[in-house]
C-alpha cells in the first residue's frame, strides 16, 4: 500500500488544462482530502484466488461465489479437487490483474481481507482514486494527461499497444510509485455514478443512491482518450468484464 498525504486539487477535466475533455467529467471543481493509502498495484488473479478459495471452504458461507467472478483464460478458471471446487489462476497469469470480477465481488474480497487483518480495506472513491492518478500532492505540478506521464506508452497497456492483460507493475509507476492506473484494467471505485455539481467538496463519496457505480483508469483493449486520468465510466454493480478489475484503499 502507498501512502497518500491529503490535499487539495482540481477534479475533473477543464480544457485549458486537458484534452479530450468529455461532458461527464466537467465541471472541474475543487476537492480536499484526507490522507489515505492506495494499492500500489491492481488487485492479481493470485490475491483473489486466496479469497475465493478461503470463502468456499467455509461451511458456514451464504454467499453465492459464482455470482462475484467469471472464469476466463487470462482470469480465475475454476476446478474439482477430491470432490471441492477450488479456485486458481490460469497457468501463467498469478501476477495479472484479477478481471471479470464485479463491484460485489470487490468489496467482497475488501471485508475479507479486512477480516483476515484487522484492517479496514476497501474500494477507493472516485476522488481518492483520481487524486492518486494525477501523483496526488504532485498533482498541479506535474499536471499528466495520464497516470505518470503524458507519454501514454511508457504508463499503460492499451489498444494500441497490448492484446490482453499484463502482469501489475510492468510499466513505469507515477510519482506517487503506483502503477497501473492508466490501462491495463479498469478499476472499480466505491461510489454511486453520478453528475459532478462543481461545488468544493471535502472527501467526497460520490452520490447518494444510484444504479451503477463508477470504475476509472481505461483498459488494455481501449484507446488512449480512456486512460486518461479525467475520464469516468460506470456499470451496474453486477457488471463483470474483461478489462475491469480493482484495486485496494484503506
Amino acid at each position: 500500500m502507498i501512502r497518500v498525504n491529503g490535499g487539495t486539487f482540481m477534479m475533473g477535466c477543464e480544457d485549458k488544462r486537458d484534452k479530450d475533455c468529455e461532458d461527464n467529467e466537467k465541471p472541474a471543481h475543487e476537492v480536499t482530502l484526507s490522507t489515505y493509502s492506495i494499492g500500489k498495484y491492481e488487485v492479481t488473479n493470485a490475491e483473489y484466488a486466496v479469497f475465493m478459495n478461503d470463502v468456499t471452504a467455509n461451511p458456514n458461507r451464504v454467499d453465492n461465489l459464482d455470482r462475484y467472478i467469471t472464469e476466463h483464460e487470462w482470469g480465475l478458471q475454476k476446478t474439482t479437487v477430491n470432490g471441492e471446487t477450488r479456485w486458481q489462476p490460469a497457468k501463467g497469469y498469478e501476477k495479472y490483474p484479477v478481471i471479470n470480477v464485479n463491484w460485489d465481488g470487490a468489496v467482497a474480497y475488501c471485508r475479507w481481507l479486512s477480516n483476515k487483518t484487522g484492517q479496514q480495506y476497501r474500494l477507493p472513491t472516485e476522488a481518492e482514486w483520481e487524486y492518486a492518478a494525477r501523483g496526488g500532492e504532485n498533482s498541479e505540478k506535474v499536471n499528466f494527461q495520464y497516470a505518470g506521464s503524458n507519454r501514454i506508452d511508457e504508463v499503460a497497456w492499451y489498444g494500441d499497444n497490448s492484446k490482453g492483460t499484463n502482469p501489475v507493475g510492468r510499466k513505469k509507476a507515477n510519482q506517487l510509485r503506483i502503477h497501473d492506473m492508466s490501462g491495463n484494467v479498469y478499476e472499480w471505485c466505491q461510489d454511486w455514478y453520478g453528475d459532478y455539481s462543481g461545488n468544493k467538496q471535502t472527501n467526497p463519496g460520490g452520490a447518494n443512491s444510484g444504479s451503477s457505480r463508477v470504475y476509472r483508469g481505461g483498459g488494455w483493449n481501449y484507446g488512449e482518450r480512456y486512460c486518461r486520468v479525467s475520464y469516468r465510466n460506470y456499470s451496474t454493480p453486477a457488471g463483470r468484464y474483461s478489462p475491469l478489475g480493482f484495486r485496494l484503499a484503506l
